[in-house]
C-alpha cells in the first residue's frame, strides 16, 4: 500500500485495482461463453486462477481494511447495525459467497464440462462488486470525509493502537470467532471509544493489515 495516500484515497486506489480485474474477468467470461473450441475454452478457464487468487487474497485484504479500520471508526458517527455500513457488510458477505460459487463452478467444469455456471456466477460477482464500489466511492467514503476528523484519518502510529490491532488480527481472535462480522465491528467500535488513551486512527489499522499480504 502507498502510505503517502490519505486512508480513504488508499481504499479508492484499491477499488481501481479491483475494477481492472473485473474488466479482465468480464473479457474472459465473454470469450468462455462465446463460440470457441473446447480446447480454447478450457485454456481460458484455467487462466481464471489468477483472478480467483486476487479475489481470495487482495480483495479479502481490502474488505478487512474496511471492516477492521474504517467501519468501526465511522460507525461511531453513522451507526453499524443499520444504514450504509450495514449494507456494505451484507454485500461483503454476498461477494464472498459468490466467489465460492464461482470457484466451485470452475472446479465442477473439470468433471462435467459445463461452463454456463462459470459465466453466470462470474457475471453476478462482477455486477455486485461494481455496484458495491460505486456505493462506497460515491456515498460511504464521502460520508467518511465529512464525519471523520484529521486525527482519525492521520497516519501517525501509536504503540498502543498498533499493539491493540495486532492483538485482534482480522477475525481470528478467539473471543470474536463466534460472532458475525457486524457484531465484531460493533464490539471493536465500542472498544475504541471506551479507551480514552487510544487515538482513533484508521491509518494505523490499515497499515497492520499489510503484514497479511501474500507474496
Amino acid at each position: 500500500m502507498n502510505t503517502t495516500l490519505d486512508p480513504i484515497d488508499a481504499l479508492k486506489s484499491d477499488h481501481e485495482a479491483v475494477k481492472v480485474v473485473l474488466g479482465n474477468l468480464d473479457g474472459y467470461l465473454k470469450k468462455i461463453g462465446g463460440q470457441v473450441s473446447d480446447s480454447l475454452r478450457k485454456n481460458l478457464i484455467n487462466q481464471l486462477n489468477e483472478i480467483t487468487s486476487f479475489i481470495d487474497k487482495d480483495l479479502e485484504i481490502h474488505f478487512k481494511k474496511e471492516e477492521n479500520a474504517l467501519f468501526p471508526v465511522l460507525g461511531n458517527y453513522i451507526g453499524i447495525e443499520t444504514g450504509p455500513i450495514h449494507v456494505m457488510l451484507i454485500e461483503h458477505e454476498q461477494s464472498r459467497q459468490l466467489s465460492k460459487e464461482f470457484k466451485n463452478a470452475i472446479s465442477e467444469y473439470l468433471s462435467n464440462n459445463k461452463y454456463e455456471n462459470i459465466v453466470s456466477s462470474g457475471d453476478s460477482l462482477i455486477q455486485l462488486l461494481s455496484e458495491h464500489i460505486d456505493k462506497e466511492n460515491n456515498i460511504l467514503f464521502n460520508m467518511a470525509e465529512m464525519q471523520l476528523s484529521n486525527e482519525e484519518k492521520n497516519y501517525e502510529r501509536t504503540d498502543t493502537m498498533h499493539e491493540m490491532f495486532q492483538s485482534i488480527k482480522i477475525l481470528k481472535t478467539c473471543s470474536f470467532q463466534s460472532l458475525t462480522t457486524s457484531e465484531v465491528i460493533i464490539k471493536r467500535s465500542k472498544s475504541l471509544v471506551s479507551n480514552s488513551n487510544i487515538s482513533l486512527s484508521i491509518a494505523t489499522s490499515l497499515n497492520f493489515d499489510e503484514s497479511l499480504r501474500m507474496p
